[in-house]
């Protein structure tokens, strides 16, 4: 099938190469954990409850058929999807679940090393959740955009191991940044925009500690309280 097989673990069934999962209705956590062949899989109208990290280090899989009869899961450029979502501040729309691991891996597929919706990425302005460590281990991802989502809170280990990561762009409506959400990312540097000045950051959101410089960049206010530019802060 012209495809070289992979084996970096000892986990996971390494001969799967596809599968259907057409009559499933629920993933579980880690359901395909480390079957490192695994190219392709489908869906049926009734696949509706996606785990944490069902294909983590499925690292070939590119494509995840999704008939458009099933109004719970979606899937495109990479990024999986759950609907239905609702936030903390109330607001509905998608969940991002997972971000497939080969996302900006040219060597194997063509998929972008930036995310955003210039990159293609068109249901990030329904987004208003990321689940938990989404977008962990996503190696070849560069830079995050995601300005035009509407998530109040981005996740512990979002970015958990995107060693190549060095810009991340929040929203608006960004109001708390989890632990570790930077954790291991790239040990230079890394610039993060945040437009809310009143956003939480947790203690252990960056990887200081290992020595990462971190600049935030966010709006800068006067005396009556008027956001009139851009300023950055440096974390040494």
């Amino acid at each position: 099938d012209g495809h070289d097989y992979v084996e970096n673990s000892i986990v996971g069934n390494d001969n799967l190469t596809t599968i259907d999962l057409i009559s499933v209705k629920k993933l579980p956590d880690y359901a395909f954990m480390s079957c490192e062949n695994l190219l392709s899989t489908s869906y049926g109208e009734e696949m509706q409850y996606i785990g944490a990290l069902p294909y983590r280090n499925c690292r070939s899989l590119t494509q995840i058929d999704i008939p458009e009869t099933n109004p719970y899961v979606r899937f495109g450029n990479m990024i999986l999807y759950t609907t239905n979502k609702t936030n903390e501040q109330g607001v509905s729309g998608l969940e991002i679940v997972e971000c497939l691991e080969g996302r900006g891996n040219n060597g194997t597929n063509s998929s972008p090393f930036k995310v955003g919706e210039s990159s293609g990425d068109t249901y990030l302005s329904e987004v208003v959740s990321i689940a938990k460590e989404a977008f962990s281990y996503c190696d070849e991802i560069t830079e995050a955009d995601l300005s035009t989502t509407s998530i109040s809170v981005l996740p512990e280990r979002c970015f958990y191991k995107a060693k190549k990561l060095d810009t991340v762009i929040l929203p608006d409506s960004i109001a708390v940044i989890g632990e570790e959400a930077f954790l291991d990312t790239n040990s230079n540097r890394i610039e993060v925009t945040i437009p809310n000045a009143q956003c939480a950051i947790g203690e252990t959101a960056f990887d200081l500690a290992s020595g990462q410089k971190v600049t935030i960049r966010g709006p800068q206010y006067d005396a009556t309280g008027t956001k009139t530019s851009a300023i950055y802060n440096y974390y040494l």
